[in-house]
C-alpha cells in the first residue's frame, strides 16, 4: 500500500479529487489510516473525456487515538484500517475499527471510507458498510483495482456536485441544503469527535433579496445573474469555516449555523445584511448601485429544531420584509423582534 500511493503521487496516471475543495479546483485531500507518514504531490487524471491536475494531500495517522486528534471534517477519502494499534486506555480490535467509521461519517457524511484489512472475520464486511463504510477491501490491495474504486468515488462525486450545486452562484442547492439541516439536526445533544464537545445549539437564518424583481426589470436578466452572483459571493465571504449557505429559490437563501446561539446568529445575520448593502454593482450603462437583503432568524434554544426553517421564514416574511434591509429573530419570550433590539438588551 504504502509503495503503491508513492507511485501515484510521483506522477503514475491516476485520479484525484473528490468532495467540494476538488470540484472548486482547490487542494484534495485524503486520509491513510494506516501508516505514520504524510504525502503531498500532484496528480493527473481522466473524467469525461477531460484531463486535469490537482494537488493531494493525503494525511496519515497510526492509531484510533491519532486519528480522532489528525483526521479533519472534510476528508474526502479515507483508507482505514479496521484493525490498529490503539492506546492502553481505549478498546482495541476490529470494534474500535468499525466504532470509528461510524464516528467519522457522523462528523462528515460526505467522507467516502473504504476500509480494508487482513482479518479472516465473517461478516466484517457487511458490518463495515452498514457502519458507513464506502467500500471493503481485504489485503493485500491491488493497485489496479484500488485506482479503478478511486475513480468511481470521483464519478459519484461529480454526479453529486451537479445536483448539490446552484449552476448559477456556485453555492449549495436547496436540496442539499435540507439533507445538511436534517443532519445537523440529527446531531444536537451529541458528543463532537472533534474536540469532544457536545453538540448545539443550532440556527438558521432565511434571507431574501429586496426588490429583486425590480431590479431584473429595470436591468435585464443578465445583470440579475450577476446581482444574484456578487450577493452570494459578499454573503460566503462574511460566514464562518462550518457554517452552510445555500440557494433555495429565485432570490432566498438559507444558512444553516452549527453550535450557534439565537444571539450569535442574530449577529451573524447583520453581518451578512451590512455585508450585502455594502456590495457595489455597477449594471452597465447606469453607474453604480446596491441591493439590500432582509433576513428571518431561529434557533434550536428557542423552538424545536424540526421547525427552524418554517420559524425562520415567518420571521422573514411576516416581519423583516415588511420594512426590508431589516433582521428580525425571536426573543426570549418568543416574540419576533428587530436584531437590533434583541442584541442591545444582552449587550
Amino acid at each position: 500500500m504504502r509503495e503503491f500511493l508513492i507511485r501515484l503521487l510521483e506522477g503514475e496516471e491516476v485520479l484525484t479529487r473528490v468532495g467540494r475543495a476538488f470540484l472548486e479546483g482547490e487542494s484534495a485531500s485524503g486520509g491513510i489510516v494506516e501508516e505514520s507518514m504524510e504525502y503531498k504531490g500532484r496528480i493527473t487524471f481522466r473524467l469525461g473525456g477531460g484531463e486535469a491536475t490537482r494537488i493531494l494531500h493525503l494525511q496519515t495517522a497510526g492509531s484510533i487515538m491519532e486519528a480522532r486528534r489528525r483526521l479533519e471534517n472534510y476528508q474526502d477519502i479515507l483508507l482505514l484500517d479496521l484493525f490498529l494499534p490503539c492506546h492502553p486506555l481505549e478498546k482495541g480490535g476490529i470494534d474500535s475499527g468499525l466504532q470509528l467509521v461510524e464516528e467519522l461519517k457522523r462528523e462528515s457524511a460526505s467522507t467516502e471510507i473504504i476500509v480494508m484489512t487482513n482479518a479472516q472475520i465473517p461478516d466484517l464486511a457487511e458490518r463495515a458498510i452498514s457502519k458507513g463504510a464506502f467500500y471493503f477491501l481485504e489485503k493485500p490491495v491491488r493497485g489496479g483495482f484500488l485506482k479503478a474504486l478511486l475513480g468511481a468515488v470521483i464519478a459519484r462525486k461529480e454526479s453529486e456536485r451537479i445536483s448539490h450545486y446552484d449552476a448559477l452562484t456556485g453555492i449549495y442547492t436547496r436540496g442539499l441544503f435540507d439533507l445538511i439541516l436534517q443532519k445537523e439536526i440529527e446531531s444536537l445533544g451529541k458528543i463532537s469527535l472533534k474536540g469532544g464537545r457536545q453538540v448545539g445549539p443550532l440556527s438558521v437564518i432565511i434571507a431574501d433579496i429586496d426588490r429583486f424583481k425590480n431590479y431584473n426589470d429595470s436591468y435585464g436578466h443578465v445583470e440579475g445573474d450577476r446581482a444574484l452572483r456578487a450577493v452570494s459571493r459578499a454573503m460566503a465571504d462574511s460566514l464562518r469555516k462550518g457554517d452552510t449557505l445555500a440557494r433555495c429559490g429565485g432570490e432566498e437563501f438559507g444558512v444553516i449555523l452549527p453550535n450557534t446561539s439565537n444571539h450569535e446568529a442574530l449577529r451573524l445575520a447583520e453581518r451578512l445584511r451590512i455585508a450585502v448593502e455594502g456590495t457595489i454593482l455597477r449594471p452597465k450603462g447606469v453607474g453604480e448601485t446596491n441591493l439590500t437583503i432582509s433576513l428571518g432568524v431561529a434557533a434550536s434554544s428557542e423552538h424545536p429544531p424540526e421547525q427552524l426553517y418554517e420559524k425562520a421564514d415567518d420571521a422573514l416574511v411576516y416581519y423583516a420584509k415588511k420594512e426590508r434591509n431589516k433582521t428580525c429573530g425571536y426573543d426570549s419570550k418568543g416574540r419576533v423582534r428587530e436584531a437590533g433590539e434583541i442584541l442591545e438588551e444582552v449587550d
